[in-house]
């Protein structure tokens, strides 16, 4: 990780640092006399940018908020899908189907618009689905591996 000021490299490092260790490294260099938001971290290896961009999405939240929301997320998706599931299994019209995802429709629509307009913006979005699929596959079977290595089921 080059740390910069000013764009001049002034110290490399083998991780990521902090903002604030980046001040005193640079304090070390220039003195009392600079300008912290003239500070940049330069990554040079895919695990440092990894860092960085961890480091960054630390601000939207902790790490215990974050896996809240995404719990509130999967609660979601389950119960609202499992709603749908069983009104659809008793339909026998289109209109039916239309009254079975009513429930949800406008919530959808909602979603959908602040999506449309940049209100709402979602990383898988941005990612591509088949990055994500990828993504998503690597990581269970990674976890799958791990929980049953020692069994032949």
């Amino acid at each position: 990780m080059n740390i910069k000021y000013q764009g001049k490299v002034i110290a490399s490092i083998y991780s990521v640092i902090s903002i604030k260790n980046a001040e005193v490294l640079v304090k070390n260099q220039i003195g009392e006399d600079f300008d912290p938001s003239l500070i940049e971290l330069e990554p040079e290896t895919d695990k440092e940018r990894v860092g960085l961009i961890r480091r960054d999405i630390a601000v939207s939240g902790d790490t215990d908020s974050i896996l809240g929301t995404t719990s509130d997320n999967a609660n979601l998706v389950l119960v609202e899908f499992s709603k749908l599931i069983l009104a659809l299994d008793s339909v026998s019209s289109i209109e039916d189907v239309k009254q079975a995802a009513a429930s949800f429709k406008q919530n959808a629509e909602d979603l959908l618009t602040k999506l449309d307009s940049k209100e709402y913006s979602f990383p898988y979005l941005k990612k591509g689905l088949d990055n994500v699929l990828l993504e998503v596959g690597q990581r269970a079977t990674s976890v799958n591996n791990v929980l049953f290595k020692n069994t032949t089921i």
